[in-house]
């Protein structure tokens, strides 16, 4: 029956914001081989909802997408473990990426993607990204994603958790999965200005005593 329709489908979406995604039943009963366009040759938008800490493995198939579609939304996931995927995919060297729009959530308020300061050399700087709503583990890893997405136009909605007594200098509307700290302001100097192009800052803040 798939075969009667995948060639027009332009949105494909899986899973539910009640219930676990059905990803590995349909990688294995659907897919076959390593990428996601080959069963949706004209895919534009992908939709992953609820995916199960244990599935996170199984997603490669269709991150390795990224470069090739216009939106991605990837819900209620570990960011934290799938974290390697989604930079080799969004941040690829081998390929020129067309994405306009990510968003990205974690499944709790602690998780969030992650960069080592060992970045790997396979990445580089991607041009196409304007809309980006994600969670991040630290605030380094903020930094990075905007050093390699430039044209970034609207960044958030997300949270920042911080003390009160803290004295931000920053403000920049994203979801951060530790708590601010006063040293945390050095990594964005008053020299630093990435996304020179950026337009819509959304900021919220919680704090907490």
């Amino acid at each position: 029956m798939l075969d009667q329709f995948r060639f027009n489908v332009k949105i494909f979406k899986i899973g539910h914001r009640d219930s676990y995604s059905q990803l590995r039943l349909f990688s294995r009963y659907c897919l076959s081989s390593s990428s996601l366009l080959d069963v949706f040759p004209q895919l534009e938008e992908l939709v992953l909802r609820n995916v199960h800490e244990s599935d996170v493995n199984d997603l490669l198939p269709y991150l390795s997408s990224i470069p090739f579609i216009d939106k991605l939304t990837l819900n209620n996931c570990s960011l934290n473990k799938a974290s390697q995927l989604i930079c080799e995919s969004l941040l690829s060297k081998t390929t020129q990426n067309r994405s306009t729009s990510c968003i990205l959530h974690s499944n709790n308020q602690r998780d969030g993607l992650f960069l080592s300061e060992q970045l790997p050399f396979l990445y580089q700087p991607q041009y196409s990204l304007i809309y980006l709503q994600i969670d991040v583990r630290n605030l380094a890893t903020l930094k990075y994603l905007l050093i390699f997405l430039p044209n970034l136009l609207t960044l958030g909605p997300f949270f920042i958790y911080c003390q009160r007594h803290v004295n931000l200098i920053f403000l920049i509307d994203f979801h951060l999965g530790v708590d601010v700290k006063q040293n945390d302001e050095e990594l964005f100097p008053v020299s630093f200005k990435p996304c020179s192009s950026l337009t819509k800052l959304i900021i919220r803040f919680k704090f907490f005593l």
